[in-house]
């Protein structure tokens, strides 16, 4: 979510300008922005993986190939997000507002303090519109395995996703939220 603070500091500063008349389209500096902000998750993640042994967890290289992919588009997916609303913002404490206003919901409704097929229906059906539920959901599965319980598959229309349903999902919201961020920095800039 944190992508957008540096369209937000380049516009404050006025350096977004110089990078709007370079040959590079604005998709282009979105597109850019967002695989930035992928490289950065993905980085954090190796970080991660390289500290497994020393804490004990076991993890094969089958799981690292489905996590590093998966954190990917969920990455690129919320990049979209924070670059859909930097693309709307002029100060970088708005944005640092609205964003921590936003992060506690992500994550407490993606479940990843509970399970959401455990939770009140209401709560279920809030949880669904979440791209972090689908990408919290997929890691469990990496790690547990498909089949591993009730705590694992978010449940729609009675149907409990696969985790390459879940991809799928995730890649949606990534266009979605990738075409929107692209679409509002054209129109404001």
């Amino acid at each position: 979510l944190f992508a957008g603070v540096s369209i937000v500091w380049d516009r404050e500063f006025g350096f977004l300008r110089e990078l709007l008349v370079a040959p590079l389209g604005r998709t282009g500096i979105v597109l850019g922005k967002a695989i930035g902000a992928a490289a950065i998750a993905l980085l954090q993640v190796s970080l991660m993986l390289l500290i497994t042994p020393i804490v004990g967890v076991d993890i094969d290289l089958q799981t690292i190939l489905l996590l590093i992919p998966t954190v990917f588009l969920l990455a690129i997916a919320l990049s979209g997000l924070g670059l859909l609303i930097a693309s709307f913002l002029k100060s970088q404490q708005g944005f640092q507002l609205l964003i921590q206003l936003l992060i506690f919901p992500l994550i407490f409704l993606a479940g990843v303090f509970f399970p959401i097929n455990q939770a009140p229906e209401w709560l279920q059906a809030v949880s669904k519109f979440n791209p972090l539920t689908y990408g919290v959901d997929a890691i469990r599965q990496i790690f547990l395995g498909p089949g591993s319980g009730p705590y694992l598959g978010v449940t729609v229309l009675g149907h409990t996703m696969t985790l390459g349903e879940e991809l799928v999902l995730i890649v949606g919201f990534a266009v979605v939220l990738l075409g929107a961020a692209a679409w509002a920095f054209n129109r404001q800039e």
